[in-house]
């Protein structure tokens, strides 16, 4: 077996998965990956551990509180559980899944089918509009270009009069008028960043920062090009 103290970092990593989904799917290495249920979302990071065997979870919530219950503990990973280990003997073992009954996401990169906008969005750029999304009591954000410029904007894209916060974001050349639509709810699930953004006019988005991706659907009330 083999020990590992997971930093900080990868706990936060863990966390932010666990939001995701509460299974996850660890291969060996440096690099976890996880994709929601309803394959709404699917998120990738480079953490600074490295896990020394495959393994499986079924309750990554569950698995994520035991370890909180020691302070800098030691984790053995075996073939068919992992070990916590504290001070003065105290040790918990905790299970692996099945890797068959869990929810894996695909073991390579997805490739955006098109890349019609390139854009950089800060951390408090997309906290500002999330925030404002729930202070309109919208349940969506949306990337919207009229030809010139983009913005990340809080509001009803099907209403022309509601409530509307808007935040202009730098980006790269842009060829249509667009309205870009996702759900704040898969927003959300992403870790406080700075991140390039990548969207595809075919209902794709890919957020990348220097260790995280995410890639989120738009709404099929996107519009490209009208």
């Amino acid at each position: 077996m083999s020990g590992v103290k997971l930093s900080k970092g990868t706990i936060d990593v863990l966390k932010n998965f666990s939001g995701i989904n509460s299974q996850i799917l660890v291969k060996k290495g440096s690099v976890l990956r996880t994709i929601s249920a309803q394959k709404t979302i699917m998120a990738q990071a480079t953490v600074e551990d490295e896990f020394p065997v495959d393994f499986a979870i079924y309750d990554l919530p569950q698995l994520l509180s035991a370890i909180g219950l020691f302070q800098d503990p030691d984790i053995e990973f075996g073939d068919r559980s992992l070990t916590i280990s504290g001070a003065n003997g105290v040790s918990l073992r905790y299970t692996y899944a099945s890797p068959e009954n869990i929810a894996a996401p695909p073991s390579k990169d997805i490739k955006l089918p098109s890349q019609d906008l390139t854009a950089e969005v800060t951390q408090a750029q997309l906290a500002a509009v999330i925030k404002a999304a729930g202070v309109l009591s919208m349940p969506e954000v949306s990337i919207v270009s009229d030809g010139d410029d983009v913005s990340l904007v809080a509001g009803d894209a099907k209403n022309k009069s509601s409530n509307q916060f808007l935040q202009p974001i730098s980006h790269g050349p842009i060829s249509a008028r667009f309205t870009m639509i996702y759900k704040v709810e898969n927003l959300l699930r992403v870790m406080p960043g700075d991140y390039t953004l990548n969207v595809s006019s075919k209902g794709l988005t890919h957020l990348k920062s220097s260790r995280l991706q995410y890639w989120i659907p738009t709404e099929s009330s996107s519009k490209y090009g009208e």
